[in-house]
């Protein structure tokens, strides 16, 4: 059994499925490990997936029992959504020459991000023309951004804190066995209210891929200090806790 119980993860999908396979062949069993796989933007590399079409496809579809992603909330699939989304592409391969993979979603959201503080800025100085503003306080200005948000029907509703930090609804996303893909389990939402919010998202549960389906014990194997003896006697791993 392993000293180590989570580890967080956040490399080009390729690797993060290759740590898993070849865990998998050392001898990390199923469930003892918690996988966590900090799913920023992957470019030319689509969406995590376990399946490449290769020898190893049987043993990362197992794998993948354990690991978790953390990324934004997807959006809402709208009609208007999907006509934006779809205009991106064309405009993007038309005048770019650069295209999306077949497993993304649409735009990175770095490209909607960018086209959400477009908007807020216009609307922002537009408001400011309104009241008689000449654009000569910078401060006045960014105030306008502060504790509000900007309704948009395209791309989602975009939330500004008082400290100006857009904040959008983080999801933590479990393997669903049964279907082969990624699901939102977990919803997290910061900012809009005096309590930040965690809920389940379409009443699903985690699947903890462990013997007794309960969630792993929130202490290591070998302690936090690695002050088990029996740990210390059969010479167990000295790590409890990976950053990658």
């Amino acid at each position: 059994m392993l000293a180590l119980a989570v580890i967080l993860i956040s490399v080009p999908h390729p690797i993060t499925r290759n740590f898993l396979i070849n865990s998998s062949k050392m001898g990390w069993k199923l469930g003892e490990t918690v996988w966590i796989s900090l799913d920023a933007s992957q470019g030319p590399w689509g969406s995590l997936a376990w399946q490449f079409n290769d020898s190893n496809d049987g043993i990362a579809l197992t794998a993948f029992r354990s690991v978790f992603k953390l990324e934004f909330c997807a959006r809402q699939p709208t009609p208007e959504f999907r006509t934006f989304s779809a205009e991106l592409r064309t405009r993007s391969e038309r005048n770019y020459n650069v295209s999306f993979p077949p497993s993304s979603s649409g735009p990175s959201e770095f490209v909607i991000t960018a086209y959400s503080a477009v908007l807020a800025l216009a609307q922002v100085l537009n408001e400011s023309l309104n009241d008689g503003g000449i654009f000569e306080s910078g401060n006045e200005i960014a105030r306008r951004f502060l504790s509000r948000t900007f309704y948009d029907p395209v791309v989602g509703d975009l939330y500004v804190d008082s400290a100006g930090e857009r904040q959008r609804p983080m999801c933590l996303m479990d393997f669903d066995f049964t279907v082969r893909e990624f699901q939102e389990v977990l919803s997290y939402t910061r900012g809009k209210s005096k309590d930040d919010d965690i809920g389940s998202v379409n009443n699903r549960t985690i699947d903890w891929a462990t013997l007794d389906g309960k969630p792993l014990s929130n202490e290591p194997v070998c302690g936090f200090n690695e002050e088990k003896p029996s740990c210390k006697a059969q010479g167990k791993p000295r790590c409890s806790f990976i950053v990658s």
